[in-house]
């Protein structure tokens, strides 16, 4: 009997006249989903089954009507879950938080997020709605106030300056070391010299303090900073090289894996002909794009 092929979609949209959000919808995704998070990333789930999740030190989950809340700098790891799940997310850059809570009078400045779970009905059909209404291209006032209110329920779980961190400092000067060296080869044998400990004795403590081992954290500072990059209309070329991966091809196996979708299709999303979308407000539409990635 011939197994119907399993599809995982992911469609990628932005709001150019509200720069700094991009919502994406995935639909038969894989389970399992790590990232260092460079944005406020806020997972609305709509089918799957529970999955528990890692996330500074502790242990949480996100189901259908519980949606994870992830704060930039911070890491989350999957640490169970099975389907093909179907999420949205919402990524909000740190200056459309910040800008956006300080018109509306919020705490703005120094967000951490601190409360990871958001169990709330009326909190998930309300990033649903967002989705919805960029999903069917809808603009003007209406999506400004649903945006509005999104990044209310962002802040409002966040603290400003946050929480003391406990990490240890043979880390701190290992991630310091990584984030100024990011575009070239990084070793284990450095990162274990630069904290100061044996190599294995260093991959223990980096995964049990980071949430991810020394060379999964890497790619994935790697990948975030590649996504940047190509959103200010760098060449894919480039973008691989100054993002510190071996070449182009290396860059598309990983991007690929992770968001789903090639750099090349991600850049065309968000550059509007040859100009960055984050310095081109003038449009007045939604941007989207899908594309379907088949797995047996």
């Amino acid at each position: 009997m011939t197994q119907t092929p399993r599809i995982e979609r992911y469609s990628y949209r932005y709001v150019p006249h509200r720069p700094g959000i991009e919502s994406v919808s995935v639909s038969g995704a894989r389970s399992r989903w790590s990232e260092v998070h460079g944005t406020f990333t806020v997972c609305t789930v709509e089918r799957a089954q529970p999955v528990s999740y890692w996330c500074g030190g502790r242990q949480y989950g996100r189901c259908s009507r519980v949606g994870m809340l992830v704060g930039p700098g911070q890491v989350h790891v999957d640490v169970d879950g099975s389907g093909r799940p179907d999420y949205r997310v919402l990524r909000l850059s740190p200056v459309a938080v910040e800008q956006t809570a300080a018109r509306l009078g919020l705490p703005s400045k120094d967000l951490v997020v601190v409360e990871h779970e958001m169990a709330s009905t009326a909190t998930h059909d309300l990033f649903l709605s967002l989705h919805a209404a960029l999903e069917s291209q809808v603009n003007g006032p209406a999506v400004d106030r649903l945006i509005d209110a999104c990044i209310s329920e962002v802040v409002r779980r966040c603290a400003s300056g946050g929480p003391s961190t406990l990490e240890r400092r043979e880390v701190r000067r290992a991630r310091e070391y990584i984030r100024e060296n990011l575009s070239e080869p990084i070793t284990l044998s450095e990162l274990a010299e630069v904290a100061g400990i044996g190599k294995w004795g260093f991959v223990s403590l980096f995964r049990e303090q980071v949430g991810l081992p020394p060379h999964a954290y890497i790619v994935q500072l790697r990948l975030a900073r590649a996504r940047m990059l190509l959103a200010t209309g760098r060449p894919c070329g480039e973008v691989a090289i100054a993002s510190g991966f071996f070449d182009q091809s290396h860059l598309n196996r990983w991007f690929g894996r992770t968001y789903g979708i090639s750099p090349r299709e991600y850049q065309r999303v968000f550059v509007s002909s040859s100009r960055p979308f984050l310095h081109d407000l003038a449009e007045e539409h939604v941007r989207g794009a899908t594309v379907v990635v088949r797995h047996v």
